[in-house]
């Protein structure tokens, strides 16, 4: 398995100065960077795993091995544990448990958030089922481009919403 990373380098001073040939002479601007850039990537387990790609060109496409053995654990959230009780309940032949599988709570377990007024109002939703699919379907937790903070670049870099969270929960740096 690995995970593909496109990387491309603008370097807009480079492009400004190079049809002025005499400036181009006088502040030497770099078309692009080279060097060695950390990837960090952390498996479900909580394992990090450091990957160093060699920069040389302003475009490449990195193939980064990855292999795990491991998938996300669902969490025992509040919500998971009540749809299972629900479930449980209504595979037992209780016909209103059935009726409430869909009314379970969506607590965040903060009593602020409770209140699906207080929820609205600062624009704060739980995760969708597409979403814990998802979650529950991804073989590492997060990636973190440069790592050790060796480049001065702006890095815009993609990955879901839930990768981010758990980046902000569980990263100790």
């Amino acid at each position: 398995m690995a995970v593909e990373i496109t990387m491309r380098q603008d370097c807009p001073a480079y492009t400004a100065l190079e049809k002025i040939e005499h400036t181009m002479v006088l502040y030497k601007p770099v078309a692009c960077f080279e060097g060695q850039m950390t990837v960090r990537i952390h498996e479900a387990d909580g394992t990090p795993y450091e990957h160093v790609l060699d920069i040389q060109s302003g475009f490449k496409r990195y193939e980064v091995p990855f292999n795990t053995k491991y998938k996300r654990v669902r969490r025992n959230t509040k919500r998971y544990l009540a749809r299972q009780a629900a479930a449980q309940v209504a595979a037992e032949g209780d016909t209103e448990a059935a009726e409430a599988m869909g009314m379970v709570d969506m607590g965040f377990g903060l009593e602020i958030w409770e209140k699906e007024s207080e929820r609205n109002n600062w624009k704060v939703e739980d995760w969708t089922e597409e979403d814990e699919t998802a979650m529950s379907g991804a073989t590492y937790e997060w990636i973190w481009m440069d790592a050790d903070f060796e480049w001065i670049a702006t890095l815009k870099f993609e990955q879901p919403d839930f990768m981010w969270v758990s980046q902000l929960q569980r990263d100790r740096v």
